[in-house]
């Protein structure tokens, strides 16, 4: 990332992120687990959460001098309630027969912006429904796709990125943390049903969590990441944070041109 872009970028994230997060409390959502195969007949058709919780394992390279890539794979193992403070029982992470998981493949890139902290402006997320619980990832990089494997009954419920989105990080700890705000969540049809309420759904996925194992940055290396994660959902962000985050892609274009000359 271009020196002088970098304070546009981050003042766009700012800005976007507080005022998503302004009423200080995470959004409800209702899930109807009865659309999961196998629980017909025990799933919560009304189950309603704020938070998912869960657990990530991660790939980030250094691809170059203050830049990054990183890939990740997720497994969210529980709902909250109560702004994510109480446990919602649900067949969620059950095991057997009657359980099931929420997968998530998801991506980031962008520049360091110092000795342990990146900033991302490029950045993807894949909701899975995995109603076996048998899905694994391989991940080799930080730039490789991770590969699937026992995914074949496994449903797409959303995507979200690149656009709208942002993220910082920081690796200095223990334990570091990130922050990555997406700001076109969309379901798909199978996660309209399993997304219930409300509807239209939020457009906004918040999806952060901590580093349990890092170690630091230096160009040319990759990493593996792990730690926990969360996802909550929020509502359209302010027009003042959207002419922000434009300010900061606009930013992203004079740059490139400024380059080609």
């Amino acid at each position: 990332m271009n020196k002088f872009f970098a304070p546009i970028a981050a003042a766009a994230l700012a800005s976007f992120s507080i005022s998503a997060s302004a009423v200080g409390v995470f959004n409800e959502f209702t899930v109807n687990e009865t659309v999961v195969p196998g629980l017909a007949v025990l799933g919560d058709p009304a189950l309603v959460a704020d938070k998912l919780n869960g657990s990530y394992r991660e790939r980030l390279t250094v691809t170059g001098p203050g830049t990054f890539s990183a890939q990740a794979f997720g497994q969210f193992s529980a709902f909250l309630a109560d702004d994510g403070g109480t446990p919602v029982s649900s067949f969620l992470n059950g095991g057997g027969v009657s359980g099931y998981r929420l997968i998530a493949v998801f991506s980031a890139s962008g520049a360091i912006t110092g000795p342990n902290m990146f900033q991302s402006v490029s950045n993807s997320f894949s909701l899975y429904l995995d109603s076996s619980s048998n899905t694994t990832a391989l991940l080799t990089d930080g730039v490789t796709a991770p590969v699937l494997a026992g995914n074949g009954e496994d449903v797409l419920l959303a995507t979200a990125g690149p656009l709208l989105s942002f993220g910082t990080g920081n690796l200095n700890g223990p334990p570091g943390a990130f922050n990555i705000d997406w700001g076109n969540f969309t379901l798909t049809a199978a996660g309209s049903s399993y997304f219930v309420s409300p509807a239209p759904f939020y457009m906004n996925v918040r999806v952060n969590g901590d580093y349990d194992v890092v170690t630091t940055l230096a160009p040319g290396t990759t990493r593996n990441i792990t730690g926990d994660v969360s996802a909550v959902f929020q509502a359209v962000p302010e027009p003042t944070s959207l002419a922000l985050v434009g300010l900061a892609l606009a930013g992203i274009g004079m740059v490139g041109r400024r380059r080609k000359i």
